[in-house]
């Protein structure tokens, strides 16, 4: 009778053995695979520039025929992802000369005022591509009527971070005639980036 038992409770373990079997992989076949979409978007960022300085004091030499002054440095920043390039531009307000109390004194002091660009060093920041390149032969008058382009980048060109640092004696105005050497000037620098080479 116990040999009879064993064999009934194997053939019981089989077969209950085969219908466990068959549930899973009829579960299993059921089980569809899934697909998950992500969807996101990429805004394009801006194009512009920051200087260090918006106005710029300038000392006369010794001489009291040339005024040198300081620029500071920009960092212009192209996120629009456009590649289509930029230009860089610079003005000055007209020169005023500063009393002792630092108050103008009169407006529009006759001169020619130079950015000398020479000593000036580009360096790339983050996200940088092909660096933008310096126009002409980097001595630029810019108290004239219209904006002077002084940095231009192609097309491809200029994408990313640039940190530009000009260095001393990065202005200078050529006096029309000698003056007192304890005088100052001042100056307000009006920079602009623009799309496009």
């Amino acid at each position: 009778m116990f040999a009879l038992y064993r064999k009934s409770t194997r053939k019981y373990f089989v077969l209950l053995l085969g219908i466990l079997f068959t549930i899973i992989f009829i579960n299993m076949s059921s089980v569809k695979s899934s697909e998950t979409s992500i969807h996101f978007s990429v805004s394009s960022g801006t194009l512009h520039v920051q200087a260090s300085k918006e106005n710029v004091s300038l000392k006369i030499n010794e001489e009291g025929d040339v005024a040198y002054g300081d620029v500071g440095k920009l960092t212009i920043v192209d996120a629009t992802g456009s590649g289509e390039g930029w230009k860089l531009t610079l003005k000055s307000t007209p020169i005023k000369k500063l009393e002792k109390n630092n108050r103008n004194k009169d407006d529009g002091i006759k001169g020619t005022l130079f950015l000398l660009a020479q000593k000036a060093n580009i360096q790339e920041g983050e996200g940088s591509s092909s660096p933008p390149k310096w126009v002409g032969n980097q001595t630029y008058p810019i108290n004239g009527n219209f904006p002077v382009k002084v940095l231009s980048a192609n097309q491809g060109e200029g994408m990313g971070t640039y940190y530009i640092d000009f260095g001393i004696d990065s202005l200078k105005f050529q006096l029309p005639e000698n003056i007192n050497t304890n005088t100052y000037y001042e100056t307000t620098l009006i920079w602009n980036v623009v799309s496009g080479p």
